[in-house]
Parts: structure tokens; C-alpha cells; sequence
């Protein structure tokens, strides 16, 4: 097949970027929510994380200018108020300060054992780092990547082929399939991945496109090919996680485990305490790798579009996610929640709007759709705490289960569509002609 290792190679470098340490807990609890529907749990939770990043991918691929592209024609600014939220909770505000947690809760904690003064010292020293590698700009985080991603993709299979040996029958679940599902789907936003497409999709695009030994049309091809090789990788790393979960009998303190638990129970069971600092440490560095990226990441993003020093945000950002790192992970998670069921629906939408982008010619085609996709999350977020607004949205279709947004979203475009192509055969077309000029003049 052409270009088939260069398409292995972009397909194990997206898969990287889509399997951030922090997301390495997430599929377990599904597991262990769902039991024996833990297959259906499981693929609803990759239809929202990596799913939902293919998605966003592939739709940036068609585009000349990636996210902007799309964006600059609904508002010149919408881009800078979406990334900027975007950025923010892919950097300091979540998925950075859950690296550290992660950290402390599968590495640090398995050594020193769980205390306030060793959960102070740990984050401060994993920020410490993060902060004096992007300071010094030094390449370390390319050395430890190239060879660490291989080597803990091979301990994951290692450990979890063990689980298929040690726990082999699913524990019963009270739930229901549909309840499985629909937590898996929640659990899938968790990743962050549904807003972290644009960032993917910007690296694997640039990769690519440095590429010069293929025609265009090739490396689209080549894209393509690599996203659902990083699709595949994940969902059976995913899967595998999952089944972990659905086949434990581990209880906590007679509380229910968190993912770190189950992870650490399956790995104590067929390696030993030596095992689960093997893997700890392999996870510590890979916790830091993907720090270190949300973190220039972010103070790229506002340095740039504030025209301040990159260095200062580089601190500033790190100091953020030391303080919030302190905080239980539960604790955080609940008060990002809302956040992302407010803004993965118009994030989402700019995807969706990405496959008919270059057939559409009036801003208002755009505009309404998007209009409609921040409304619906607004109201996906209130319906958790306003019963009358959850008794509104669940008439909607998909509305009972939090995802009204998807069905109402696409039907805003396809009827904004239609609407264009009904004036585009009438006289009411000549009014907007000036417009049309105007915006194939931003191409």
C-alpha cells in the first residue's frame, strides 16, 4: 500500500496526542459503571472522545486554513472567544491539573503513600519541571515522547492481555444497556477530545504537509488512512481498559473505586507492588510529556494573540494548574462539567460545518447553525441544575439523555442549506449578491 509507513507512523503520532495520560482512567470506570453492558458502555464512550476527534479531524483536513477557515466567517472574533475557552480547559483549568493528579495517584501515592504534604510536594515538583523544561527550551520532551509512547502503548497491552487471564467474567450490573450507554457517552466528554480535535488536527495537518515526497491529494489519503489507524489503536486500548473495569470485584474502602483503583487492583494482581511502580513511573512521564504540551500550548495561544511574552504565560499557566491540582479530581470534574456540555456543542458544530463549508456562500448559512449549537448547549448545561429546563429539552429527540444538540444542530444546517439553495433559484438571491462577493473575497 503507498505510503503505508509514513501512514503508521502519523497514525501512532495522532493516536499519541488522542491518548492523553489523564484519559487513561476514564475508561475503567465505564467499565466498572457498565459490568456485563460494558460493550455497549464502551463504544458510546469512544463515539464522544475519539470519535468525536476523527470527526473533527477529517473536517479540518477539508479546510484551507483549518478552524479558522470556518470560524472567521460566522464572526472575525469567534474563533478567538471558542479557542480561548477551549484552550483554557485543555491547559490549566483540566486536562494539565489532572496530569499531575494522575500522577500522584499511580506513581507518587504507590512510594510515598496519600497525604496533603506529599499530594503539596508532588504537584509543586511536577509543575516545577513542567515550567524550567519549557523555560529552557530544551528538546526533552521529543526525546522522552519518541520512546516512551511505544513503551507504555506495550505495557498497556501487556497489562491488560494479564486481565483477560486473572478476571475473565464480567460482574452483573443493575443498569440498564440504555444507562450504560448514556454514561459512556457523558464520560466520553471527560476526555476533552470533542474540543481537543482542533489542536490535533492542527499538529497532524502541519506534519504532514512538511511532507514532500507525496502529492496533495496523497497526503490527504495518507490523512485519512492515519486517523483511523489512531481510531483503531485507541478503541482497543480503550476496550481493553474497559473490560479491566467490567471484570473487577474491587471495592475501595467499601466505597466505589476510581479509575486509579481498578488500575492499580488489576496491576498489584499479576505483577506485584513492583509492577504498579513500573507503570506508575511510565505514566509519570508521560502525565509530564503531555503537561509540558498543554502548557506551551496555551501560552502560545494567548502570547500570540495578546502580543505578550510567551515565557510569563508559561508561568502564570503553571502556577494555575499547581493550585487547582491540589484539589480533588472529583472535585474538579464536577465544576468543569457543565463547562463542557456547554461548549462541545459549538465546538462540534464548526466540525459539522466543515464538510459543507466550500458549497456554502452566505455567512447566514453559517451563522444560524452556530447560533443554534451554543444555544442548545447553554441549555444542556442548565438542564443539570434547572428541572424545568430539563423537562423542556427532553422533549427534543435525544433530549432525555443530554444530547439534543446533536439532531437539532444538524437540522439547523441542513434547513439553512436548503434556505440557500431555494433563494439561490429566486429573485431574493440578487439582494445578498454584494454579500456573497464580499465573503468569497475572505477566501
Amino acid at each position: 500500500m503507498k505510503h503505508f509507513k509514513y501512514s503508521l507512523f502519523l497514525g501512532f503520532t495522532i493516536f499519541a496526542i488522542m491518548f492523553g495520560a489523564g484519559n487513561i482512567i476514564l475508561p475503567p470506570i465505564v467499565g466498572y459503571i457498565a459490568g456485563d453492558k460494558y460493550f455497549v458502555g464502551i463504544i458510546a464512550f469512544i463515539t464522544t472522545s475519539a470519535g468525536f476527534a476523527a470527526l473533527g479531524v477529517w473536517s479540518m483536513a477539508l479546510q484551507k486554513n483549518n478552524f479558522l477557515d470556518i470560524t472567521k466567517k460566522i464572526h472575525p472574533k469567534t474563533h478567538l472567544y471558542l479557542l480561548s475557552m477551549v484552550v483554557l480547559i485543555l491547559g490549566p483549568l483540566f486536562a494539565a491539573p489532572r496530569t499531575s493528579i494522575i500522577t500522584g495517584e499511580l506513581f507518587v501515592y504507590e512510594i510515598f503513600g496519600s497525604s496533603i504534604l506529599v499530594t503539596i510536594i508532588s504537584s509543586f515538583i511536577f509543575f516545577l519541571i513542567t515550567a524550567l523544561v519549557l523555560l529552557s527550551k530544551t528538546n526533552l520532551v521529543d526525546v522522552i515522547g519518541k520512546y516512551l509512547t511505544p513503551a507504555l502503548i506495550i505495557l498497556l497491552l501487556v497489562i491488560i492481555g494479564g486481565s483477560l487471564i486473572v478476571d475473565t467474567t464480567f460482574v452483573e450490573s443493575s443498569i440498564t444497556s440504555t444507562d450504560s450507554f448514556v454514561n459512556g457517552l457523558k464520560t466520553g466528554y471527560f476526555t476533552v477530545d470533542a474540543l481537543g480535535y482542533v489542536i490535533i488536527a492542527t499538529i497532524s495537518i502541519k506534519t504532514i504537509l512538511r511532507e514532500t515526497t507525496m502529492k496533495h491529494n496523497d497526503k490527504f489519503r495518507v490523512l485519512n488512512r492515519s486517523v483511523f489507524i489512531a481510531l483503531f489503536l485507541i478503541s482497543l486500548v480503550y476496550l481493553g481498559l474497559g473490560y479491566m473495569g467490567a471484570t473487577t470485584t474491587y471495592v475501595a474502602n467499601g466505597v466505589e473505586p476510581s479509575g486509579t483503583d481498578i488500575l492499580r487492583h488489576n496491576i498489584f494482581a499479576i505483577f506485584g507492588k513492583f509492577g504498579n511502580i513500573i507503570f506508575g513511573l511510565s505514566v509519570a512521564l508521560a502525565c509530564l510529556t503531555t503537561s509540558i504540551g498543554l502548557i506551551v500550548n496555551a501560552s502560545n495561544f494567548f502570547a500570540v494573540n495578546t502580543n505578550t511574552d510567551q515565557d510569563k504565560w508559561v508561568i502564570a499557566f503553571s502556577i494555575i494548574s499547581f493550585v487547582i491540582s491540589l484539589f480533588p479530581l472529583g472535585n474538579i470534574t464536577s465544576f468543569i462539567g457543565p463547562v463542557l456540555l456547554m461548549l462541545v456543542p459549538p465546538s462540534m458544530c464548526v466540525a459539522f460545518l466543515g464538510y459543507v463549508n466550500r458549497k456554502i456562500r452566505r455567512r447566514r448559512t453559517l451563522v444560524v447553525p452556530f447560533a443554534v449549537s451554543v444555544i442548545m448547549g447553554f441549555l444542556t448545561m442548565l438542564a443539570e441544575f434547572i428541572p424545568q429546563v430539563k423537562s423542556v429539552v427532553s422533549t427534543l429527540p435525544w433530549g432525555e439523555y443530554g444530547f439534543s444538540w446533536i439532531p437539532v444542530t444538524i437540522a439547523a444546517i441542513i434547513l439553512m442549506m436548503a434556505y440557500e439553495i431555494y433563494t439561490e433559484n429566486t429573485s431574493v438571491y440578487e439582494e445578498y449578491t454584494e454579500e456573497y462577493k464580499s465573503l468569497k473575497a475572505t477566501d
